[in-house]
């Protein structure tokens, strides 16, 4: 069943200003009124991470069709060499247009990608300290909205991470189906040469990256985490030591 990018679209935005009023409820409108710009930036980050998860999950649910054409040729037993021919050709076709997708997405993306996630590191790195400190007034209230805007960054930052990395998963499902398709062909038959020349498209493979500096993937996301959890024990050590002078 395919995920309906609108109805998450349309309930994310619902709940971004169920937030802005429960917050606007709770400190003021006279407070809040100096967070607008933030808070305006905030949301069209959100649409930013919104539209690159739609166009990821995209890729990934042409990727998983590309699949399922090479499980049909590799489960029917009554495919023709003619047949199963035209549908490699098709399947190889079809995989050069994705990885210019992906070129595209890069080109087009890849330096919001990068701004994106070095601002959503900065900003858990900051929520993570101010947390650690105590230095208000009203500690709970602080602390509310603070672990508030942790958690969406995480989120927001998860939701992007993860729909690169399904991407990333899918491309690697095909490179290992189109293996597994080859051992099902003698060697000198016409679908086994098409899919030689499937198996040589692979060395232009593209992923997705930001600006080029680093793939986005699930390893990205533990280095984030593990950073960011060094930080915030690095922080505590000094708040210790700067409590006990």
């Amino acid at each position: 069943m395919r995920k309906n990018p609108l109805v998450y679209f349309i309930g994310g935005c619902l709940l971004y200003f169920v937030s802005i009023g429960c917050q606007l409820f709770h400190i003021g409108s006279t407070v809040l009124i100096y967070y607008i710009t933030p808070i305006l930036l905030h949301y069209a980050k959100y649409v930013l991470i919104d539209i690159i998860y739609n166009i990821t999950l995209s890729i990934e649910i042409k990727y998983k069709d590309l699949n399922n054409m090479l499980l049909e040729i590799n489960s029917v037993t009554t495919v023709t060499s003619k047949s199963a021919t035209k549908l490699i050709k098709k399947v190889r076709i079809l995989y050069l247009k994705i990885n210019s997708v992906i070129d595209t997405f890069n080109s087009f993306f890849g330096w919001p990608l990068l701004l994106l996630v070095a601002h959503s590191f900065a900003q858990i790195l900051t929520c993570l300290s101010l947390l650690a400190t105590n230095s208000y007034p009203d500690v709970l209230s602080a602390r509310i909205v603070i672990s508030y805007y942790l958690i969406m960054t995480m989120g927001f930052l998860l939701r992007v991470i993860s729909g690169c990395d399904n991407v990333l998963k899918a491309s690697h499902n095909f490179v290992q189906n189109c293996f597994e398709l080859r051992e099902s062909f003698p060697l000198t038959s016409k679908p086994a040469e098409e899919i030689e020349k499937l198996q040589a498209t692979f060395k232009v493979q593209s992923n997705i990256s930001a600006a080029g500096f680093f793939e986005i993937n699930r390893s990205l996301l533990l280095s984030i985490f593990s950073t960011a959890t060094t930080y915030l024990i690095v922080v505590i050590q000094f708040r210790s030591v700067y409590s006990v002078q």
